[in-house]
Formats: C-alpha cells, structure tokens, sequence
C-alpha cells in the first residue's frame, strides 16, 4: 500500500516494499540498545460478548485459546476487569484467571488490569497473592485507576479521588505482601494492627505494572511500579514520547530501568497481507466505538478519526498483516522502542475462533525469531 492507501503492485510479494522499507520509529541517536534482546509475546484473552451470545462454548473458546498459546510458545496469558458492561455480557478477571491456570501452566498469568482505585486494597493483596501460589509464582498484577464513571459510582467512590485512592492502595498492596502488622493512616484508607492472611509466593510479591496515557499516571508508573503498561490505543508517533517521558522519571526517582517493558497492541496475523485488514477491520471497530462510548478518553477522541477513515487510524496503532510483516514489526518495536514484552489483543467481538487460533499460532512462529 503507497501512502494514498492503494495497494502497489509488489504489495503481495513484499508489503514492505510499498512502505519504503521498514519504517524507522525513532532517529538512531534515540534508539535504546536492545537489538539482539529476546520479546516475549503474550495474548489478551478476550472476555466480553455481545448480548445473546451463547456463553458455555466461549468458556472452552477461551481454553483452547491458552492451550494454543501454550503449546505455540507464547509466554503469558492476561485478563481485563471491568463491572456494570452491560448489555456487553463480560467474564471476571479473577475466576478466570484462576480457571486457566491448568492450561496456562509454565507460562506468567497477568491481570491487565485490576481496578485498584475503586477497590478494598487488603482484598486485592490477599486475592492477588491466592493466584500467585496458584501459579506457581508465575503471577503479574497489571493495575489501573479506571475511567468509567458507572464502575466507580457502582464502587461508592468519588471518581475525583481516584489518583490518590490508588497510591494509597498500592502502598498497603505491598504492605501486605511483606507480611506482618499493618498500621495505616491515609486520606482514604485507615488500618490499625491488620495481619494479612496470605503473603505471595513470590518473594515480596509479584511485579506491578502501572497501566496509564496520561502524564500523571506515566509518572506514578515510572516511580511506584515495576514497569508502565502503555495501553494499544496511542500509536506510535504518541508513544514514543511518552516512553521517553517514562525512562526519564525512572532516571530522575534514581530507579533502575525496568526488567521488561511490556506494550499492549491489537494484533491479527492473516494469511494474506493484501486481504488481513479487511479481515478484522469490522470486528476492530466495533471494539473501539464501545470503548468511545463507554467514556474511554483517548478512544473518544479519536472516535471521529476512525470513524471517518478506519484504516488510517489503524496505521502505526495495529499490527496486522502476514506473518512475516508481523514478525517485522514486533522487531522494530524490540529494536527501535525497547518493547521485550509484547501483549497482543488478538479477539473482538466478531472475530471467529478459527481466525483467533490461526493468529495465535501465528504468533507462536513469530516468537521463536524473536
């Protein structure tokens, strides 16, 4: 495809080709050194169905989504948490997790993300650190502060609180799981002689990725978490700034750099670069205006751009198209932006299993080049 949006005659041979060759995503005085670095890739599994869907065949659709991954060599399983999505009919984050354990045995299971802000902090760290003996330490806790009003009225919480409310919350996450007496005064929280029930498996507990896009919530990632999760819907001219905004809080808080930096992307793997666009478009934007209505800030404002023109605001966001473009770009992402920890979102309502599941072992073949 040349840059009016027309396929070029040497597109199906090479669809790098009619892009000039790959594109650089920032200047090579920029570039972080991490060429030659492994990327793991993990998949988002996908628990929201439109209303009416028939629900007991997409518990073993999810299953058979895990084992696929794990048997294609994909590194992680992850699970979103969102309440009150009706008509969107939506599996929980914790049940499920739990459930997949078995078929995700081996590899890191990871909420992406808990909803903190709105939550009981002393249940999230008992809840969290239960999965983590039952994976086998293998958890992540990806944790957000959640920007639908429904949820938060739901939760009997001030949505104006929620930066605060998040940091304190985070703060007795990790008071618990040390272990030992707890005394706490907050704004928000107050605990006096509390005693855990349950610390993680893993040695102080399981790494904290922050989720977050604006400034505020980059910062708190780069100082109170393990690493920052930057969500899909940025694309990459946005992105690169705010991970540099990232590395450079680490760098002022005088933290070391992250073990992993992790990037949510969409992600479809066709057979057919030529025809793997128009394969999911649909599905995409369906997700994406329920995210604009659901109040999702940065979906909403590009909610005109997709409308208008789809495949121009899935360019530099998604990563769709054959297996060797994907494999290209998941390159680029390590190479050029750092990316070791790829979590691809690869089903949206109306998307087949069969297409998830090619996709998925796709991707398995993409992360032994990797």
């Amino acid at each position: 495809m040349d840059a009016t949006g027309r396929l070029c005659s040497d597109y199906r041979v090479n669809p790098l080709v009619c892009m000039g060759g790959p594109k650089k995503f920032v200047d090579a005085e920029e570039r972080p050194t991490h060429i030659g670095k492994i990327m793991k890739l993990g998949i988002f599994l996908s628990t929201q169905f439109p209303p009416g869907t028939a629900l007991e065949p997409e518990i073993d659709n999810i299953l058979a989504q895990v084992q696929t991954a794990r048997k294609a060599g994909l590194s992680s399983v992850w699970v979103g948490q969102h309440i009150a999505s009706g008509p969107l009919q939506m599996f929980q984050m914790l049940p499920l997790l739990a459930r997949i354990v078995p078929e995700a045995e081996g590899m890191t299971i990871g909420s992406s993300v808990v909803l903190l802000s709105m939550q009981n902090p002393l249940q999230v760290a008992e809840e969290m650190a239960t999965l983590d003996w039952l994976s086998g330490g293998q958890l992540v806790m990806g944790a957000g502060i959640g920007y639908r009003k429904e949820e938060f009225e739901a939760a009997g919480v001030a949505m104006n609180t929620r930066g605060q409310r998040f940091e304190e919350a985070l703060d007795i996450v990790r008071r618990c799981w040390r272990g030992g007496e707890i005394d706490f005064s907050g704004k928000y929280f107050k605990f006096s002689q509390l005693v855990p029930s349950l610390q993680p498996m893993q040695p102080s507990g399981p790494p904290i990725w922050i989720a977050g896009e604006v400034e505020a919530a980059i910062r708190r990632a780069a100082v109170f978490g393990d690493a920052w999760i930057p969500l899909p819907i940025p694309n990459r001219k946005t992105l690169i700034p705010l991970l540099k905004l990232y590395r450079k809080e680490r760098s002022i808080a005088n933290l070391e750099p992250v073990k992993e930096q992790p990037l949510m992307r969409e992600v479809y793997v066709g057979r057919d670069s030529v025809t793997a666009f128009n394969e999911c478009a649909g599905a995409l934007k369906y997700k994406y205006q329920a995210y604009a209505g659901w109040g999702q800030k940065e979906s909403a404002t590009s909610s005109t751009d997709f409308n208008a023109d789809f495949r121009n605001f899935a360019q530099d966001r998604f990563i769709i198209g054959d297996q060797e473009t994907v494999h290209q770009e998941l390159k680029q992402y390590r190479d050029e932006l750092g990316i070791d920890h790829m979590i691809c979102r690869v089903q949206w309502p109306g998307l087949s299993q069969m297409q998830v599941l090619a996709t998925i072992e796709r991707l398995g073949t993409c992360a032994k080049e990797l």
